[in-house]
């Protein structure tokens, strides 16, 4: 007589369980090209890769947050193009383009959860900004001149299948769906957010 018989189907219901409880509590990895508009008018395409946490069902549906993501000009391939730009602390770059006046590379970056906040620094704003010095990406403070400017880059991205291209018409349609909150289409003046 088998032992386990018995056992069978709740063994079978716990390792499905198990399975699933990892798969949703597990990193998920994304990858994708996107189109961005400089302020020159120049469109350019970016590589980006994400490492993302997903986050519990605790009232609502989850979501996620980046434990690493990266991005780097594909298109066009030439010298003077910035180094690979990336994060390990969960920001997410919302504009990426080439100072006219000193023709400095700079992103600005946002976050999806305050523990990213408190690793810049606590700004007043919901905002990084990183600009190419000496090789380097370095943190400086937010230019007033960013205040107002649009998103160019996506930051409505699902963890669950992205596009493998997003178009400017593409991420313009993925932006402008309701319940975006507006510091992410846009360098917002105001923000009512994180704690210490």
């Amino acid at each position: 007589m088998n032992v386990l018989k018995p056992w069978l189907p709740l063994i079978t219901i716990v390792g499905l369980g198990s399975v699933i409880a990892c798969y949703f509590m597990s990193d998920h990895y994304l990858r994708f090209t996107e189109e961005v508009q400089l302020a020159s008018g120049e469109l350019i395409a970016v590589d980006r890769k994400f490492k993302t946490e997903a986050l519990g069902e605790i009232g609502g549906p989850g979501g996620w947050d980046a434990k690493f993501n990266s991005m780097v000009i594909i298109r066009p391939l030439r010298d003077g193009n910035p180094p690979i730009w990336q994060s390990e602390i969960g920001l997410i770059p919302i504009l990426f383009d080439q100072d006219t006046g000193t023709k400095e590379w700079f992103v600005v970056t946002t976050f999806y959860m305050c523990d990213a906040w408190r690793k810049i620094g606590k700004p007043k704003l919901p905002y990084a900004e990183f600009r190419l010095r000496n090789g380097q990406w370095q943190q400086v403070d937010l230019s007033p001149q960013h205040i107002g400017r649009p998103a160019n880059i996506l930051t409505r991205i699902s963890n669950k299948a992205e596009l493998a291209y997003h178009t400017i018409n593409t991420k313009i349609e993925r932006m402008s769906a309701q319940g975006i909150a507006p510091r992410f289409n846009k360098i917002t003046e105001e923000w009512v957010g994180c704690r210490n």
